[in-house]
């Protein structure tokens, strides 16, 4: 379901990123979604089908055993995301739309809302609001932003991370492709990935599965052995995915396939950090710092002073236009 950690070179000149290694990236990041486009076509794009109570297009080719599109209503022309996954290939579909209704019961205001769900042509659905940009094309769209783009983005992620925290759950799936910005709002960010969110055991604050995905460049470092810690897994994420964010090139596991050392190079990552480069390599290091402290003891205090951080540093550019803005 996941995908191996993949890592870099040892030269930082070799780690930018190129377009084609982007479109990569961006295969991998829908790859547990998206499959070889040899595979068949379930349902044509444009195809007129009835979702929910009225009839949608859909404006892409629905293939493979997981994935999403984008659906229009032939009758009040609203929008959606049609999200969909073969029936019986797998229960993420079901576990995401689970974990969404619980979110709105629990008035979390950083996630998708469900607008249907059913089955069709062999294919479980369910319909959600639509979103702008993913973080991931964002990245790729504005491959310079400025200091206080960055900040806003991982302040508003960051947030999306607490809101679900407090909900105790932890995403275990933290990766930019996992966020968006909502739609007709330029500043606010949505989680849009929730397949792999659980729920955490009140006893010990430790989730109640192992680990299943999602992207194993991000995931911590304890979940390669299905140690699992909760919060302090996505705190590991979260800072794997603000040095590639504010150093603007890939992490060094990259290309790396052997597992093991995939693990030492995670463990050992937080002596490579450079504290004195710039003020976001320093935030960066600051966040990774906390985050490889982190316990199930003291996560509360882990959060909230990595919040701290990333409030401070976005307090400093505050009013100044997103690089998406100008």
């Amino acid at each position: 379901m996941g995908t191996k950690a993949q890592g870099g070179s040892k030269k930082a000149s070799k780690n930018k990123i190129s377009s084609k290694e982007n479109e990569e990236v961006d295969r991998m990041y829908k790859g547990e979604a998206q499959p070889e486009r040899g595979t068949v076509v379930h349902i044509q794009k444009e195809t007129k089908v009835p979702l929910g109570d009225e009839p949608h297009r859909l404006r892409e080719d629905i293939i493979g055993s997981f994935g999403m599109a984008d659906a229009m209503s032939f009758i009040n022309r609203r929008r959606s995301v049609f999200r969909y996954e073969v029936a019986g290939s797998s229960s993420r579909l079901k576990r995401e739309s689970i974990m969404m209704v619980r979110l709105i019961k629990l008035n979390v205001n950083r996630a998708l809302r469900i607008n249907a769900r059913g089955e069709l042509n062999n294919l479980r659905y369910i319909l959600t609001s639509p979103t702008d940009l993913s973080l991931d094309v964002l990245l790729r769209k504005y491959p310079k932003m400025d200091n206080g783009s960055i900040s806003h983005i991982l302040l508003e992620t960051f947030t999306c991370l607490k809101e679900l925290h407090s909900t105790r759950c932890a995403h275990f799936d933290v990766q930019p492709s996992s966020f968006a910005l909502k739609k007709d709002d330029k500043k606010t960010f949505l989680f849009v990935k929730l397949g792999f969110a659980v729920q955490l055991s009140k006893e010990s604050s430790r989730p109640t599965t192992t680990y299943e995905g999602g992207n194993r460049r991000y995931a911590s470092r304890r979940a390669h052995t299905d140690q699992l810690r909760g919060r302090a897994d996505d705190f590991e994420s979260f800072a794997f995915m603000a040095y590639e964010i504010v150093h603007m090139e890939k992490l060094p596991w990259w290309k790396e396939a052997d597992d093991r050392m995939v693990q030492y190079m995670k463990w050992t990552f937080i002596r490579t950090l450079d504290t004195k480069k710039d003020d976001s390599c320093r935030i960066v290091a600051v966040i990774a710092e906390n985050a490889y402290s982190c316990s199930r003891t003291n996560s509360d205090k882990i959060e909230a002073a990595i919040m701290d951080v990333l409030a401070h540093w976005a307090m400093k550019h505050k009013g100044e236009p997103l690089a998406w803005e100008k």
